[in-house]
């Protein structure tokens, strides 16, 4: 079974694969997770609407989902911007979910929280439970192995706000012994490309 770590890196691998069979990355400019999970597995893709989901079913899920390693993703579309990248969060984009955990803040306060990477590896998160917030504790930090580095687009935030922030949770229980099958149909004469199936 592969870890966290492992499923990052799968994330990563994924994206290239994809736009390879593709033809480039200006064609799946605006793909979506769960289908690409699906078509580069073989295992299912789910898309779930943060705003549509019940708070307590999407931790949930995402909570067993973390605990069997399987692959999650997150994406944020909405209109305000500049607002969210003052909080270090990129519209139009997918971050990587790389875990789940639920801690005690300084104050006493029982808190899911969220760990998310920006793939470009830079740009991050600077709300409440990032790197250097105040709301942690020595306790917090030693359970997620908090890793304080400006630079590497890895992240912590609660579940509160990364629902509020994030639109699109995407969700692939790949376990290794799922099998892959596709057809590859030609795109129109003036195109590049396959089209995936």
């Amino acid at each position: 079974m592969s870890t966290a770590k492992d499923n990052e890196l799968w994330v990563l691998l994924l994206e290239k694969a994809w736009a390879k069979v593709h033809g480039d990355y200006c064609r799946i400019v605006g793909g979506l997770c769960h289908e690409t999970f699906r078509d580069m597995t073989g295992a299912p893709g789910y898309m779930y609407k943060s705003n549509d989901e019940d708070p307590i079913e999407l931790w949930t899920k995402m909570e067993k989902a973390d605990k069997r390693n399987h692959l999650l993703a997150a994406g944020i579309s909405g209109k305000n911007v500049k607002e969210l990248e003052a909080e270090g969060l990129i519209v139009g984009h997918a971050y990587s979910v790389i875990a789940v955990a639920t801690v005690y803040s300084n104050e006493g306060k029982k808190t899911n929280i969220v760990q998310v990477r920006n793939p470009w590896g830079s740009f991050e998160w600077n709300g409440k439970w990032s790197d250097t917030d105040t709301t942690w504790t020595d306790k917090a930090k030693k359970k997620v192995k908090l890793v304080v580095d400006k630079e590497d687009g890895t992240f912590w935030m609660s579940f509160e706000d990364f629902k509020s922030r994030f639109s699109l949770v995407f969700i692939s229980p790949y376990e290794d012994d799922y099998k892959f099958d596709y057809e590859m149909v030609p795109t129109p004469v003036k195109q590049d490309g396959n089209y995936l199936f």
